[in-house]
Order: structure tokens, then sequence, then C-alpha cells
């Protein structure tokens, strides 16, 4: 065989055998993250009152804008409690015909 082979054969095996040794497992162990060693259980739960008292917060604030952002008056807008608002409009009167 030439000897160019030769060389380019033995530098095959080098690094053949050189990735064997990098593959070969460690003699320490690994530490597993929760995720290989089984799992977590993680369990969420929502407190609806909570919930629905934000919802209603966010709402409120949205239906105030929207009518300042339309020109529309309001003669009052009250929170009145966790599930419930009340926006009153002001009672406009028909123009008076003569």
């Amino acid at each position: 065989m030439p000897r160019n082979i030769l060389y380019k054969l033995g530098l095959i095996v080098a690094v053949a055998a050189f990735s064997l040794f990098l593959a070969y497992p460690p003699e320490e162990q690994i530490n597993l993250g929760l995720d290989l060693q089984g799992g977590i259980h993680l369990v969420l739960q929502v407190v609806v009152e909570e919930a629905v008292a934000g919802e209603v917060r966010s709402d409120f604030t949205s239906f105030r804008e929207l009518l300042e952002s339309e020109g529309i008056a309001t003669a009052a807008a009250n929170l009145d409690d966790d599930t419930t608002f009340t926006i009153t409009l002001p009672r406009q009167l028909p123009p008076l015909r003569s």
C-alpha cells in the first residue's frame, strides 16, 4: 500500500478510537434533573372569586374608558362589589318644542 493511504487509514483509526474514548460512560454518576428522574407533579388552582373580581374590575375600567373616548358623559360610575358595577348615564331631556 502506498504511504499516503496508510497515513489516512491511521488517522481514521485514531479519530475513531478517540471518539470511542470520549463516548465511553464516565466513572462518576450524572445527576439527572426532575424531568429525567420521572417528572414532577404540579397542581395549579384558581381562586374563582378573585378571578371573577379581577375580570369585573378590568371590564369596569375598559367600559369607562370606552365611554370617555366616545365623548359620552357619565353621571356616576360605581364598582358595586366583586361581581357587579353600575354606570349611570345622565338623563337627557328632549328639546322643548314651542
